[in-house]
């Protein structure tokens, strides 16, 4: 059976797309394809790469229909049995060539995208509004011809019709981190993802300056959102502390978290963040790192029964320091939290768990793994 995975908005290296899912399809014995922006990595994993041309000038409609020519060209050539979508203003679009080859659809909702729209501050009221409606407008009307939806979490799962759709969580491969010695950590604390305010950049970087230890540092690693955000950052006096390693591939992430003493998922209550999985903070345990978080009802309770980290208020600039501190002066307390993370990874928070899921929704549409 053959599965062409499509995205123009996620890189060919994205984690959740390439080193999980269609990781996961070759791994099962299906012929695997993904159709991505480029630059694309070599050929990895078994699936096979094509590229989509991006360089298009023009508003977005008349990008979107360049790159809706380009894929039914790809799409044509490759003629799979599944067509796995992860980009919402496709749908309309993949009707067409979803009747020409007769393969079956997935769509992959990441997001609850509506209603992250509506979150951003920088876009005007009315630009928040329109485009929230028209993306509302295409996941509401998509139930009706969709074959399967993949959900990231149980919350974007509620908005699906319940017999057609599987939570499919973002989750680490165990495979892919190792933790390492508590004794061969230093004293960073890291954070790995986008660099923006609500994510809690400049609380991160306020809360190193007052950390009372002679060695602790901040690593960055991600990119700012833009020019305005990196000046802003760089601005603070704690940015004398920080590391800034820019963009990382995906696969030396695991590197980076192994020498540091904690990693940080300090976001800000927005109601796009409040009943996220940031899959940071599942990276960070799988590390065998403890971690620092905002203190989320949803992420509590998941944790609940287990001390693997501190949960602060991520606005508190003081409680972030304090947890720093906590973790860098009691090394051993902070190695036993993060042995405690790791356990709990290895029992049901892992990829291998959910790419089971995975294989089995794509069975129920006639594909045998």
């Amino acid at each position: 059976m053959r599965v062409v995975h499509i995205t123009y908005q996620h890189s060919a290296d994205d984690a959740r797309i390439l080193h999980k899912q269609c990781r996961s399809l070759a791994e099962a014995g299906l012929d695997t394809h993904l159709l991505a922006p480029p630059p694309k990595p070599p050929k990895l994993f078994g699936v096979t790469l094509h590229s989509l041309n991006t360089d298009i000038t023009g508003n977005k409609l008349r990008r979107l229909r360049k790159w809706f020519t380009q894929i039914k060209v790809i799409v044509a050539d490759v003629c799979p049995d599944i067509i796995h979508l992860h980009d919402p203003l496709l749908l309309r679009l993949a009707r067409h060539f979803c009747a020409e080859t007769r393969a079956r659809l997935v769509y992959d909702a990441h997001e609850d995208h509506a209603r992250q729209i509506r979150a951003l501050s920088h876009l005007s009221w009315a630009r928040r509004t329109t485009q929230a409606a028209l993306y509302g407008h295409l996941e509401r009307n998509a139930p009706k011809w969709i074959d399967l939806f993949v959900a990231a979490t149980p919350g974007i799962a509620d908005h699906y019709p319940a017999d057609r759709t599987i939570t499919v969580r973002n989750l680490p491969r165990l495979s892919d981190f190792e933790p390492t010695h508590a004794q061969a950590r230093n004293a960073s604390m890291i954070y790995v993802g986008g660099l923006t305010r609500s994510r809690g950049i400049i609380e991160m970087i306020d809360a190193i300056e007052l950390v009372q230890h002679d060695d602790a540092r901040l690593i960055l690693a991600g990119k700012f959102d833009s020019d305005e955000t990196r000046r802003a950052a760089e601005s603070r006096p704690g940015w004398k502390h920080v590391d800034f390693r820019g963009w990382v591939d995906h696969a030396h992430v695991p590197t980076l978290l192994d020498n540091a003493a904690a990693g940080l998922v300090v976001l800000h209550p927005k109601p796009n963040y409040l009943d996220a999985w940031p899959v940071k903070l599942f990276e960070y345990m799988a590390s065998g790192l403890p971690f620092i978080a905002s203190s989320f009802q949803p992420w509590r309770d998941m944790l609940s029964n287990e001390k693997s980290g501190i949960f602060v208020d991520p606005l508190d600039v003081r409680a972030i320091a304090a947890a720093m501190e906590q973790l860098l002066h009691h090394p051993n307390d902070s190695a036993a939290m993060g042995a405690v993370g790791r356990a709990r990874i290895e029992r049901d928070l892992h990829w291998q768990r959910e790419a089971a899921i995975l294989l089995r929704g794509y069975e129920t549409l006639g594909v045998r793994t």
